[in-house]
This record gives C-alpha cells, sequence and structure tokens, in this order.
C-alpha cells in the first residue's frame, strides 16, 4: 500500500515529525557518546519553564543556596518568599547586572617595576606585551589601553604587527596586505617544521620577493603616523631586502646574518604612513614581525592567540623569550584569557592552574624587569530559562586566575568585577556594548574594557 500525502499537509507532515524527532531526542542522557560526539541537554520547553537563575540582592541573599556548579539558584518557594510584598515581580521582573564596581587591582605591590619604569617615560620606550584570546583580536582592547596610556605618557605608533593576521579584515589600528606565497608557523595553527617561534608566537618564512605592506590606520590620534620601522628577524646569512615608506623612493639595505633574534631599524626622514618591506633573497631567513614606533613613551604590543588558552605560552622558547626581552626590555605582561576555557562541561580547572602557573614561572625568568598581570575572564553567558544569566564556569574559572596570580606573586584584575559582576553580560548586549552571542565585545565594549583596565592600573600606582 502506497502512502499519498496531500501536497497541502507536506509542511505539518515535516513539522511533526521534526517535532517528534527532537522530542525523542532531549530523552538521551546528557553525556551519551555515539562515536566522539557527546550529547547535550535538549530541552523544548526552556523559554517556559520558571526562570530559578537570577542575581542575588542584599535582600534575598539569606536565601541563596549554590548548586554544584557554584551559580547561585533558588527554589520557586524562595521566589515566594523573596517577592511576598511586590508579587507582580515575581515572573516579570528581569534579571539585571549588579552595578559596576570600582575596578582595582589586587596585589598591586607587584607592579612596582612598571610603575617605576614609567616614570622614565619621557626618556625612554616603555614596552607592555598585551597576550589574550580572541577577546584582543583586531587590537581590541590592546589600542585603546595603548592609546590611553599614550595619551598620558607620549608615545605614538602600534607596536609590533604580524607579519600576516587572521585578523586583517578588522584590524582597526593597522592595515595589513602581503604577498600569498609567506608561510605562517604559530601556536594556533601548525608548526610542522618545529620553527623557533617569536614572542609573538608566530614566526613568517618568505621567498624571493615576498612582501608586506603595514599602514597606520589613522583611526585614532595616536595611530596616525610612526617614524620608525623595526624589523625583528633571524637568518642564517646575510639578506637583501627594499623598503618604501609611502610608496616612494624604494631603498635596498642588508640584514646581517644572525643566528638569534635580531633587528634591523628602518628610519624614516618624517612623519610617514606606510611602509612595504620586500625580501629579495630569503636564504633560510625568518621575520618575527615589524614595530611601528615614534618618539619616547608607552607601547603595547597586541599578540592575540584565537582559540588559545594562554597555557600554550609555555612552549615558546626559553631563550629566543629572552633575546626578545634585550632588545625590547619589556616592563609589564599582561595574561588576558580565559574565554576559552568556559562551557559547562569544564568542572576542574586544576590542570589549567598548573599549566599557567609554569607559564608565569618561564616569563619571571625571561623578563626579570618586568611586572606581571592577571586579567580575569570578562563575564559570558548562557541562556537559562527565558534570561541570560553567568555561566558558572565563569565563576570557577576565576578563582583559579585569583589562585594562580596568587601563587605566582603577580598582580591581578577581576574584569569579571568591574564590567559588573554576576549577569553583567545582559546588560552590556542590552547597551549595544556586546554581541548578541553573549561572550565577544563590540568596538564600543572593547573600550570600555580597556577604560575599566587603564583606571585600575593606574590607580593602583603609588
Amino acid at each position: 500500500m502506497k502512502l499519498t500525502i496531500h501536497p497541502g499537509k507536506q509542511p505539518l507532515v515535516i513539522f511533526v515529525f521534526a517535532y517528534f524527532a527532537i522530542l525523542a531526542l532531549s530523552y538521551i542522557p546528557e553525556g551519551y557518546m555515539v562515536g566522539s560526539y557527546s550529547f547535550k541537554k535538549i530541552d523544548l520547553f526552556m523559554d517556559v519553564h520558571p526562570d530559578e537563575t537570577i542575581q542575588p540582592t542584599s535582600s534575598n541573599l539569606r536565601l541563596n543556596s549554590f548548586n554544584e556548579a557554584g551559580m547561585v539558584h533558588f527554589g520557586l518557594i524562595d521566589n515566594l518568599f523573596v517577592n511576598l510584598f511586590n508579587p507582580a515581580e515575581l515572573f516579570f521582573s528581569p534579571v539585571t547586572a549588579a552595578p559596576a564596581a570600582s575596578p582595582k587591582i589586587e596585589n598591586a605591590a607587584a607592579l612596582k617595576k612598571f610603575f617605576d619604569a614609567l616614570k622614565q617615560s619621557g626618556s625612554k620606550k616603555i614596552r607592555i606585551a598585551h597576550y589574550g584570546d580572541s577577546a584582543i583580536e583586531g587590537d581590541n582592547i590592546s589600542g585603546d589601553f595603548r592609546k590611553n596610556l599614550q595619551s598620558k605618557f607620549g608615545g605614538n605608533g602600534v607596536g609590533i604587527v604580524g607579519i600576516t593576521a587572521q585578523d586583517k579584515q578588522f584590524r582597526t589600528t593597522t592595515d595589513m596586505d602581503w604577498s600569498q606565497d609567506w608561510k605562517t608557523a604559530s601556536l594556533i595553527t601548525s608548526n610542522p617544521e618545529k620553527l623557533t617561534l617569536g614572542i609573538n608566537g608566530f614566526i613568517y618564512q618568505p621567498v624571493a620577493n615576498s612582501w608586506v605592506r603595514l599602514a597606520a590606520s589613522g583611526r585614532s590620534s595616536n595611530v596616525k603616523y610612526f617614524t620608525a620601522a623595526r624589523i625583528l628577524y633571524t637568518s642564517d646569512k646575510n639578506v637583501s631586502i627594499k623598503y618604501m615608506f609611502d610608496d616612494k623612493n624604494e631603498t635596498t639595505v642588508e640584514l646581517k646574518a644572525a643566528r638569534g633574534v635580531a633587528e634591523f631599524v628602518l628610519a624614516a626622514k618624517a612623519k610617514v604612513k606606510s611602509v612595504k618591506i620586500t625580501v629579495v633573497n630569503p636564504s633560510k631567513c625568518y621575520l618575527y614581525g615589524v614595530s611601528l614606533e615614534e618618539a619616547n613613551g608607552v607601547y603595547v604590543d597586541n599578540f592575540p592567540l584565537r582559540g588559545n588558552s594562554g597555557a600554550g605560552l609555555r612552549d615558546l622558547d626559553m631563550n629566543t623569550l629572552k633575546e626578545f626581552d634585550k632588545l625590547l626590555s619589556y616592563k609589564l605582561i599582561v595574561l588576558n584569557f580565559g574565554l576559552n576555557m568556559t562551557g559547562q562541561e569544564n568542572k576542574d580547572f586544576g590542570w589549567y592552574g598548573s599549566a599557567m602557573e609554569r607559564v608565569l614561572t618561564q616569563y619571571k625568568e625571561a623578563f626579570p624587569q618586568a611586572s606581571f598581570l592577571v586579567v580575569s575572564v570578562q563575564d559570558k553567558s548562557i541562556k537559562k530559562g527565558s534570561q541570560f544569566v553567568t555561566d558558572p564556569s565563569v565563576l570557577k574559572l576565576i578563582e583559579m586566575q585569583k589562585q594562580i596570580a596568587a601563587k605566582s606573586g603577580v598582580a591581578f584584575f577581576n574584569l569579571f568585577e568591574a564590567m559588573g559582576g554576576m549577569n553583567a553580560m545582559s546588560d552590556w548586549v542590552e547597551q549595544g556594548l556586546a554581541e548578541k552571542d553573549y561572550t565577544h565585545m563590540k568596538l564600543t565594549g572593547s573600550k570600555k574594557m580597556a577604560d575599566l583596565l587603564t583606571e585600575a592600573l593606574l590607580g593602583a600606582q603609588q
């Protein structure tokens, strides 16, 4: 017998079939494995369940209980008591974040080396390395952090820029272009030849006549021009390169052979907006990046590692880091990771704590004149009922990051609290500061984060 479905009823049949298929999937236990795929909980009625996770206030704190993930949890009975004198708010009061706290840095005394160096910004270049995950890609946070410090302490230019970059399309401070024949190895892509990566976690290998062009975007007052381009490289032989400032007067120079990390400074006779560098005969020459600079002051190098937890930094070569420090003399290292560690499946961050403590141990040896600042993960939301609330793993991760900083004797900045604490991300999204993935910032949100970081850092200065 052949089953015939009237064409007009096909959408209904498809809907009913899909509904019952998803309903059946919802009964599969969370964590059940099929091959390498692990099932997560499916709840068709999430948006109509009573909201159970809300922001604690001074009036209801005594009713709080904590679930095993560390989230504040209320049952329906608790809600009735909390809202006894205002029943209209029982189901209609939205989750809101607490007012943003005045940002402060814990163990600020650990920043003494940086603050002492900052007093000499009028006569020296004071360099900061800002490491992070996708939160700082595109020079986000770093760019405004740099602008804030340069406006107060001097300096002009973006600092170190890679030769190729995943964030080219949305990088706000530098316009980049390059020939497509560069080979790039890094912590976040691949390094099949086991090349010695640079301080930014990258290394770039040219072929004959590979080129790169870097230009100040002019989108901010401190990145409209530069007067010097410092090429950071290593090479087994002398290498000829050609360069042009502002696409004029091409000049040929020679990079001297260097077993370790070396630099060659291209000095402009006046303020320029761009530099184009062509490697004529590369041999075994590798570039680590180019630093665009001008006068004395503060320089913040933006080192984003997309998808990385920060633990990958332990794989960078210690001697190479020391060679970079001899050339650049870093005074502050900021570690701004965490987004890639969050998620409900993450219940134990012990291994992460051990890994990051090892990173800090290595970096403190490689950069003996630098202070260190661990910046906590920002708020990140998950959907709970009809509302977006702080991911429980964020709270656990912040506690681990505090422990990492304390055990390593370095400063700690709780960005989560500075944003507003529990459920702050929901407010940031509503204010147009963050994307609707409730994880990443818009440019305005990145600027606000940079302002919070700057306020906390300068507020800790004695």
